[in-house]
């Protein structure tokens, strides 16, 4: 159906069961199993429903007469029988069937319950419907037996068929509910799941888990499956960007769709990122390592998507509605529609009355909880499965860089943690460390009382300046933490840590307009925008490119920070950082053929598999570092595709025929100015106008066509023990540019 995202069921459960956990409750859930579901589609049943709905009756009979005026013949045993018309059912495939079946199945769903218009708890959640999946939730027998009546009346109007004995039942809450289970035998539902069962149950491609070994049982088959398919799809002979393609839309599609829902830990990240990496260089040595392969093409990766960036930016689907609802800005909810954002209430609520800093307002709450992780519960701090694992991650780990050029008022400062107002004083520059070192924050801040304070047990608002100002050392301004708030005051008047700026200004600049409390500046100084409308349109998108923009725009430094430490920064090797956008740009977009830009590839990131490099690596397979053509000279990447006496000859040919004639008496120059152009993408040596051979083609595509074949040359040499003879492998080179030029050719006749 348009706008509706099956995301959102598996959100929605997840909710659920995260507030069934916390108050232990009975209540079950069913996943109801239809018995030939499309197949039992009555034809009268079904036009009655659609005028119904309005549709108009010339329509409705010309559906009808389509999906039930068709004549079908069976084949059985490779004999077709005489034709009969079919009555009932609609046919899968179709594209108008699950359309037809929503509409049919639609009676048998309860009407929308409504909204509390004071907005203090959303309507209770009784079915989950998504095409021909239904989940139902039950708090006691009774409502079972409300079900059936409601189930036999559906039945008899439509023609449907529940199957009770395929009908599976869990327990929200987990833990073992031995009167549910007995009850459930008496209706014939043998399935039942909780935290003891050995496996999960699926629910729209999501897991439904109830225990930490379920969800790693889940997410190990999930990477067996994405194992067994790289193995699969390594056997088809495709480029490095044919990989990646695959790698990103095929192979992971399975991961993405999980990973909405499903934390994983960072051992099962980084496996499934072995995986990839794997795959990416397979048959492949030395390995370009995963993280340059998740560069963008303009930054001489492949644009491979990172399962850890992937999976928190998927959560911002969530999170940006969740943070921004509760603005008092009103374009939040034109932006954030309930009905397309369905779980967003029930998770803002669950935090709500979940938030250990009770004295906020009710809006404010689930924000708190959201953006702060000292205002959190018990249960979402140390449980590993609840629903908020992922969301939690994503922001935390841009939120502290947020606080960089933020502007709050006074209010909201002594609100916040004070975690998030306090940060290292920087080492003056006129007296640097005799060694490099990460300043760290002093014991006092690492104190599980540290963690519950917030502005307000160090500073007050004074009436008389308008100003913050730091609490005196008195029992009536200092009633709470008194021995954590003097040594902190002691060390911020000290200037052994420091306030951040967006805090400190309040010190010395009175308050205007402080008679509200606002967290919305937090999360607009995430996205760099003044107001919510400012936000992107493609920030609002599921896509990964979210969570990239945002590290890219956010450069953070946690040395003067106490958030926890980041793991150690990417660093692009020399050559890559030499290498501009538009030069990678043109690389790409160069008519060359794949495995000779695989070829090139490779040639920049300095991954190809010489003697020397073999010889190093595994000493005892390679003995020697000699090149295998000439036995002379050691092996080096010049050497392997230019300077080796055996290869030389190609050069000197192809330059000659293509090129220019006169670069054959100075061979060595050629050959350091076009091993220079490939490995740093820079200018190549110009063509002679003179030379009538393949005159649309540049010397860099020459030379391209010539590095694969000296490449495959090379190795047929090495495997197939086929002779490297100069003249045949410059006459298949020769035979590669020819063939290069004509398929160009023949693409500029077709346009």
């Amino acid at each position: 159906m348009p706008q509706r995202f099956i995301g959102e069921h598996g959100r929605l459960l997840q909710l659920i069961m995260s507030s069934a956990s916390i108050q232990k409750s009975s209540a079950v859930g069913l996943l109801l199993d239809q018995e030939k579901a499309y197949d039992r589609v009555h034809p009268e049943y079904l036009s009655q429903v659609m005028r119904r709905f309005g549709i108009p009756a010339q329509l409705v009979s010309t559906i009808i007469q389509l999906f039930f005026s068709t004549r079908i013949s069976i084949n059985i045993n490779g004999h077709l029988t005489s034709p009969f018309t079919a009555q009932r059912g609609l046919r899968q495939g179709d594209p108008l069937s699950p359309l037809l079946f929503n509409i049919a199945f639609d009676p048998f769903l309860p009407d929308p319950p409504s909204v509390d218009p004071a907005g203090h708890s959303p309507p209770p959640v009784k079915i989950l419907a998504y095409a021909d999946d239904v989940l139902v939730f039950l708090k006691s027998p009774s409502d079972f037996n409300r079900l059936q009546q409601a189930v036999s009346i559906y039945a008899s109007a439509s023609n449907a068929m529940l199957n009770y004995s395929k009908t599976q039942a869990f327990s929200l809450s987990s833990d073992p509910n031995p009167t549910w289970q007995q009850f459930l035998i008496t209706q014939n539902i043998h399935s039942w799941h909780d935290c003891r069962s050995t496996d999960s149950l699926i629910y729209l491609g999501y897991p439904v888990y109830s225990s930490t070994s379920q969800r790693n049982l889940f997410v190990d088959q999930l990477t067996n499956k994405i194992a067994l398919s790289c193995q699969i799809h390594s056997q088809r002979n495709l480029s490095i960007r044919g990989r990646v393609t695959v790698l990103n839309c095929l192979i992971f599609s399975k991961l993405w769709h999980v990973l909405r829902i499903v934390p994983l830990t960072q051992a099962q990240i980084a496996k499934i990122q072995g995986l990839g990496a794997k795959f990416l260089n397979s048959n492949s040595f030395p390995r370009i390592s995963f993280a340059t392969l998740c560069l963008p093409r303009s930054k001489g990766g492949l644009g491979a998507l990172d399962p850890a960036v992937q999976i928190q930016a998927l959560q911002w689907r969530w999170l940006l509605p969740m943070l921004l609802s509760s603005s008092p800005d009103p374009s939040s909810t034109a932006l954030f529609p309930r009905s397309l954002y369905p779980s967003v209430p029930y998770g803002q609520y669950l935090l709500q009355v979940n938030s250990t800093h009770g004295h906020l307002p009710p809006r404010l709450r689930s924000i708190s909880s959201l953006l702060f992780a000292a205002y959190r519960s018990s249960y979402f701090s140390s449980f590993s499965l609840h629903c908020f694992t992922s969301l939690f991650s994503a922001l935390d780990s841009l939120l502290c860089r947020a606080f960089d050029r933020v502007v709050l008022t006074p209010d909201t400062v002594l609100t916040l943690p004070l975690s998030s107002l306090i940060q290292i004083a920087p080492i003056a520059p006129s007296h640097p460390p005799l060694v490099s070192y990460t300043p760290s924050l002093p014991q006092v801040c690492h104190k599980p009382i540290f963690r519950r304070m917030t502005g307000s047990h160090l500073m007050i608002l004074d009436s008389t300046t308008s100003c913050l100002r730091y609490r005196t050392f008195t029992r009536s301004e200092i009633q709470q933490f008194s021995r954590t708030t003097k040594q902190l005051i002691n060390l911020l008047t000290s200037n052994n840590i420091q306030l951040r700026q967006s805090v400190s200004i309040h010190f010395i600049t009175p308050a205007i307009n402080n008679d509200f409390i606002d967290f919305t500046p937090i999360i607009l100084s995430i996205f760099d925008a003044d107001s919510i409308p400012q936000i992107s349109t493609r920030l609002l998108s599921t896509s990964p490119k979210i969570f990239k923009y945002l590290s890219s725009n956010k450069q953070h430094s946690h040395h003067s920070c106490p958030c926890p430490a980041s793991k150690t920064p990417f660093s692009y090797n020399t050559v890559l950082r030499h290498i501009a956008s538009s030069q990678w740009s043109s690389f790409w977009q160069l008519s060359i053929p794949l495995r000779a830009r695989t070829v090139w590839f490779k040639i920049i990131h300095r991954c190809i598999p010489h003697t020397s490099i073999l010889h190093r690596f595994m000493p005892q397979k390679f003995p020697s570092a000699l090149c295998p053509l000439c036995l002379t000279q050691p092996d080096s990447l010049l050497h392997f595709f230019y300077t080796c006496s055996k290869i030389q000859p190609v050069w000197i040919q192809i330059a000659s025929l293509f090129i220019e004639q006169g670069w054959q008496h100075v061979i060595q120059f050629f050959l350091s100015d076009i091993s220079s152009a490939v490995a740093h993408l820079s200018d190549f040596p110009l063509r002679d106008p003179s030379i009538a051979l393949v005159p649309t083609l540049s010397t860099s595509q020459i030379v391209a066509c010539t590095l694969q074949v000296i490449w495959s040359s090379r190795w047929v040499f090495i495997f197939q023990d086929v002779p490297f003879v100069p003249a045949t492998v410059a006459l298949k080179a020769s035979t590669s540019i020819y063939q290069l030029a004509n398929e160009l050719d023949l693409d500029s006749d077709i346009l």
